[in-house]
């Protein structure tokens, strides 16, 4: 099974690409703004473009022509373990409401640091919307006038305003994709799989691109029907076989699936209790992604107070 697809872009290649340019350039602008709708890949995009700014200069850099970050590249390898010296990140914590100016306070610490190998320093803001009035105020402070060599990048969800000072300070992109342009990339990427065909329960609930792709790339390698398969179904075939186990699925974000599992609950329910539930596992699902822990003990009791229902 290919995981490929957690490396390469989809989507958005045109804005990073104009991305890119601007930094050939010497014009890339040091305040960016990424908008757009939930859950199409913003956060993906940005990570691509870190990677190409980090990577010029390593074995494995950034793959321009395909928009592919190499596996096996040394800064995708400290990024992802959140280790790379010159990335500072900000996002909203779990069983938090707000992004508190604490944050923003190590920030300007790590602004004040000396960038390693002369590289660009960038801060990665996701969730900006959900940053406290004081946080706002101290951040405006600092993107005002960021030191030399430092960029930030800012990420929105366009559903949820964000102050209108911080966004006049920015350069924004707006990020989109459509459904025909995710069944264009399905029906390319898959020639053997008709989009029209795919389960409705991954249709009908909204999954982002990448997550139709796992389910796609799990159903190929299971040799699961992916015309007609419930997502309840699907998910006690990964509980039972202990896909979540498996190393050829680590990269797999299994979110999306429970997702969809909650939103047709709610939709044929129509019961509040169903959101607490979500909340809970939802939150507890963050926790085991965050510090790495082992899923099993979320998988056992999602598929003993859920699945089994």
């Amino acid at each position: 099974m290919a995981h490929t697809h957690k490396y390469k872009l989809f989507g958005h290649e045109k804005i990073l690409s104009e991305l890119i340019n601007l930094d050939k350039i010497n014009k890339l602008p040091n305040k960016i703004l990424l908008s757009g709708k939930n859950g199409i890949g913003k956060s993906t995009m940005a990570y691509h473009f870190i990677n190409y700014l980090f990577s010029k200069n390593e074995n494995f850099k950034y793959d321009i022509s395909n928009f592919t970050i190499n596996f096996n590249n040394k800064s995708n390898i400290l990024v992802n373990s959140n280790t790379h010296p010159n990335l500072f990140k900000i996002f909203l914590k779990d069983n938090k409401k707000n992004i508190e100016i604490s944050e923003i306070r190590n920030l300007i610490n790590f602004t004040n640091l000396s960038s390693l190998g002369d590289q660009k320093k960038i801060i990665l803001i996701d969730d900006v919307e959900y940053l406290s009035i004081n946080a706002v105020n101290a951040l405006l402070k600092v993107v005002e006038e960021p030191n030399d060599n430092t960029f930030f990048i800012l990420i929105n969800n366009s559903s949820k305003k964000i102050i209108h000072t911080l966004r006049s300070r920015c350069i924004e992109f707006k990020l989109s994709i459509d459904k025909s342009v995710i069944k264009n990339i399905i029906n390319d990427l898959y020639k053997e799989i008709n989009y029209d065909d795919i389960s409705p329960d991954f249709i009908r609930y909204s999954i982002t691109l990448s997550g139709l792709i796992d389910f796609l790339n799990i159903c190929i390698n299971e040799k699961l029907n992916y015309n007609d398969i419930t997502i309840e179904i699907f998910l006690k075939y990964i509980f039972e076989n202990n896909l979540y186990k498996k190393k050829e699925f680590q990269l797999i974000d299994f979110k999306s699936f429970i997702e969809i599992f909650f939103l047709k609950k709610i939709k044929y329910l129509k019961n509040d209790s169903v959101f607490s539930i979500y909340s809970h596992f939802n939150v507890k699902y963050h926790k085991f992604k965050k510090f790495n822990l082992d899923m099993e003990s979320f998988f056992l009791e999602f598929n003993s107070k859920l699945l089994n229902e």
